[in-house]
């Protein structure tokens, strides 16, 4: 009987959770920030020059599969929800790296739309002291962007980790800085 308790409780808590991951992906996909800029998203690709975790706007992500894969906006949506969901690979096919790696560049388009995320030790450290903390150290408390400029490895580190908790990041319009939701919420 206990087992079996057991085994109904991971269901419940795993179904939760998946409920969770699916309506915040759902928010990305679907809100529009501005007719710019998107909220990015985190997501593992493969191609022939890279393997692993890239960051790219929903906006870009959008237009590289309506463009590659034919999707209308319904059929993007769907896809991506599962792909997240399922932490599924998305494959790229004739991608070069720029720029030292900073970013990915698929033939055919003109802009590098995928940039890779690196492991950076201030951004993982910072994390361990939780997400509070970690908002605290990178973030103005106020306007809710970032304090200080930092590099593109560094920005793309701690906009993977935001992702991972559920905390929706963009680059505002003005002044262009990586901004957070002003409803975040850190998980528990």
């Amino acid at each position: 009987m206990k087992i079996f308790l057991l085994f109904c409780f991971y269901l419940l808590l795993a179904q939760t959770s998946f409920s969770q991951n699916e309506g915040f992906y759902k928010q990305i996909l679907t809100e529009q920030i501005s007719a710019r800029n998107g909220y990015f998203i985190a997501l593992n690709v493969k191609s022939n020059t890279y393997n692993g975790k890239v960051i790219i706007t929903n906006g870009y992500l959008q237009y590289f599969l309506t463009q590659t894969r034919k999707f209308n906006e319904k059929q993007y949506n769907e896809f991506m929800t599962k792909l997240l969901v399922n932490k599924d690979v998305l494959p790229l096919k004739n991608a070069t790296l720029l720029r030292d790696g900073y970013f990915i560049k698929v033939k055919g388009f003109n802009a590098p739309l995928f940039m890779p995320v690196r492991n950076v030790d201030e951004v993982e450290e910072a994390a361990t002291k939780g997400c509070e903390k970690f908002i605290d150290h990178y973030f103005d408390k106020k306007y809710l962007m970032l304090k200080n400029a930092i590099g593109d490895v560094e920005r793309n580190a701690v906009v993977n980790k935001l992702f991972e908790w559920q905390i929706p990041s963009f680059v505002s319009d003005i002044p262009g800085m990586l901004v957070i939701n002003d409803n975040y919420k850190c998980p528990q």
